[in-house]
């Protein structure tokens, strides 16, 4: 699948998630390092277009600074994987949702069924 360049902000678990919905879809770390997920320390992640005509490559961001003025799209997480991996955002959401106390999982629950 052709995925379009992209900025993301991410967690540790987040980027693993990312890093391997891009190596199923024949994507590569710049450095050309693929289906290893490694860098999930780095908060700012980016999919573009590689020097020389290469395909698009995953890097990443040191500073927020750079990852804010870069005039690349920024994605949430979710709207990355409803773009890319619509498998992957259901379980993604699943999990979180079990990650709510009671009250939480109710509200949101409520929230669903009366639509606010």
């Amino acid at each position: 699948m052709k995925i379009e360049e992209f900025k993301i902000r991410v967690t540790p678990e987040q980027s693993a998630i990312v890093q391997n919905v891009l190596f199923n879809n024949g994507y590569s770390w710049v450095t050309g390092c693929q289906n290893i997920v490694i860098h999930t320390n780095k908060k700012y992640l980016c999919l573009e277009d590689g020097y020389d005509a290469l395909p698009r490559e995953l890097c990443y961001y040191n500073k927020r600074k750079t990852f804010e003025i870069d005039t690349l799209e920024e994605l949430s997480f979710e709207e990355f994987l409803a773009k890319y991996d619509i498998k992957e955002l259901r379980k993604y959401k699943l999990k979180k949702l079990n990650k709510l106390n009671p009250i939480q999982k109710f509200l949101k629950k409520l929230k669903n069924v009366i639509h606010i």
